[in-house]
């Protein structure tokens, strides 16, 4: 029999292990296009990925508590700071903290009481709430994110890169 037309032998290395397909165009790394069964290599480099991000955030954690904040309030100053298109309305910061809004409320609430942050009406349209940085939310929200920045590139985890190498 020819090799093109079916030797069903001649076919084994071509056969899926995980969903049985056959495929002629299975990739070099030994992936399978159709069910996309991953090496163990994947597993490994996605632990890898994931003990670095979670001891990262528990760097940060540790970090916030020592400049004197929670690690949510710590959030929410970034989320303040690192929001495109000017001062963000309290349904922003619950978007980027993906909290609902009720908690975002209560958050700024505590912070604002700490002094970290305040409130005001936007111009346009008074229902909607704005929240800015104070001048202690911005100092503590700045020596954080240089220790934060630095941290990131110690561990060579510089997040424009974080997946270029991933499967």
């Amino acid at each position: 029999m020819s090799d093109a037309g079916g030797d069903p032998a001649c076919w084994a290395d071509r056969v899926c292990p995980v969903c049985g397909m056959l495929d002629e165009r299975k990739r070099r790394d030994g992936r399978c296009p159709h069910c996309h069964a991953l090496a163990d290599e994947d597993y490994e480099r996605l632990l890898e990925v994931r003990d670095g991000l979670r001891r990262f955030l528990h760097w940060s954690e540790e970090q916030a508590r020592a400049a004197g904040v929670t690690p949510a309030q710590h959030q929410l100053l970034l989320a303040v700071r690192g929001h495109q298109g000017g001062t963000p309305t309290v349904g922003e910061v619950a978007d980027h903290l993906l909290l609902r809004h009720h908690s975002a409320v209560g958050l700024v609430d505590r912070a604002e009481g700490l002094g970290l942050v305040v409130r005001h009406r936007d111009a346009q349209d008074h229902r909607v709430v704005r929240v800015a940085l104070t001048g202690r939310g911005e100092k503590i929200l700045a020596a954080l994110a240089a220790e934060h920045l630095e941290e990131l590139r110690r561990l060579g985890l510089v997040y424009r890169d974080l997946g270029t190498d991933l499967p």
